[in-house]
């Protein structure tokens, strides 16, 4: 507890009388709040306080900013609610407020709090931190909502695991996001779709992480994302791939243990003496050689087998739209795929008919851009296995 005798005497002001006139009316006005026994008169005094901390918040020396911080907030710690937050939300907007008394503030129930977690400059990273990882996840998202958020901030913002903070800092123009927690926050999308449309709206968003989320998101996401490969420039694009390549890891032969062995054998060998054709493909599909189908329309659409796997899985089949116009496959084959793509038992009329017109709609050259982000794992697979392309 502050006393008023631990209040630093005036008498080595040097800035003239009139401010030590007013740093004494100060001081005074501190004395009285400390020794202030009635309740009613304390939340006078403590108003009145701070009214004359914030006439000039800057004039004061640290240790008569310390000391404005303590006695006020050894008086709000025994007033009401109401009255810690019209104190917080005053404080907020100060850079040089008391630091312990925001910071005790800033820790307190969230009413109080929200406000100097949103706004307070008097809150260094290392303050916000600690809130962030050890407070209620109600903290975490008022800090998620500054004007600025570090990627030191961003980072523990996602460590929460909480999916209203992590879509508030998406949705947070202000917040910059390293490309590790930015992968995360791409991963959780698929199973928090809350995040995928504030995902794309980025212009943060890198466009390989962009890609990616193009095999779950919903049909206006997707055009969304084929609309922005549309308009990367090739330096982009480059650097883009770049840092999928960077990415991949799994080999070929890794993957070719999951399916069949014997049907990727028929594939190869067809491939290799120029057999491997679309007709081949659809007979494959028509006589239900599942396994082939997939070797096959991996090999012609120059995909490594996961993806192929993933895209012909996906029960949209817009995936497939994209890799049939890339690839040139003819409007029939796609056609032919999709009454049998995904999980579906059956496609609806209009869904074909909308499939039908994505596949004329997407011009040829951003098919193409699009599966460049898909076909770089094949390229990181040939090239471990010594066949040596180069990405697409």
């Amino acid at each position: 507890m502050v006393q008023p005798h631990d209040v630093p005497s005036v008498e080595t002001n040097t800035q003239g009388p009139r401010h030590m006139a007013q740093e004494t009316t100060h001081l005074h006005r501190l004395v009285e709040l400390a020794k202030e026994p009635s309740s009613e008169r304390r939340r006078e005094l403590m108003r009145e306080v701070t009214d004359l901390f914030l006439q000039d918040p800057t004039s004061y020396s640290s240790s008569e900013n310390k000391y404005f911080g303590d006695i006020i907030a050894q008086v709000a710690r025994d007033v009401e609610t109401a009255m810690r937050v019209e104190l917080a939300d005053r404080l907020a907007d100060v850079p040089s407020a008391p630091g312990d008394l925001v910071r005790e503030l800033a820790s307190g129930e969230i009413e109080v709090a929200n406000p100097l977690l949103k706004r307070s400059e008097a809150l260094s990273e290392e303050d916000l931190l600690a809130i962030v990882q050890n407070k209620s996840p109600e903290h975490a998202l008022a800090v998620s909502r500054r004007d600025s958020v570090s990627e030191n901030l961003s980072d523990a913002l996602v460590d929460t695991g909480n999916a209203k903070v992590m879509v508030s800092l998406v949705e947070n123009k202000g917040a910059r996001i390293s490309r590790s927690t930015m992968e995360k926050v791409v991963d959780k999308s698929e199973s928090i779709p809350a995040l995928q449309s504030p995902l794309v709206a980025r212009a943060d968003l890198p466009p390989d992480m962009m890609n990616e989320m193009f095999f779950f998101v919903s049909k206006a996401l997707k055009e969304q994302i084929l609309e922005r490969n549309n308009d990367l420039d090739e330096a982009e694009l480059e650097k883009a791939l770049a840092a999928t390549q960077a990415q991949v890891t799994q080999s070929f032969e890794q993957q070719v243990t999951q399916a069949s062995r014997a049907a990727a054998k028929v594939v190869e060998n067809l491939h290799r003496l120029k057999q491997l054709n679309e007709r081949k493909m659809m007979e494959f599909l028509s006589n239900k050689e599942m396994d082939k189908f997939t070797f096959a329309f991996a090999k012609l659409g120059d995909l490594d087998l996961k993806t192929a796997q993933r895209i012909l899985a996906n029960p949209d089949c817009e995936a497939v739209a994209v890799v049939a116009k890339a690839s040139g496959f003819d409007r029939s084959t796609f056609y032919s795929i999709v009454l049998k793509c995904g999980s579906q038992d059956a496609v609806k009329p209009d869904e074909v008919d909308a499939l039908l017109r994505l596949y004329d709609k997407v011009p040829p050259e951003t098919a193409q851009r699009t599966m460049r982000f898909w076909r770089v794992r094949q390229k990181v697979m040939e090239d471990d296995s010594g066949q040596g392309a180069a990405v697409a």
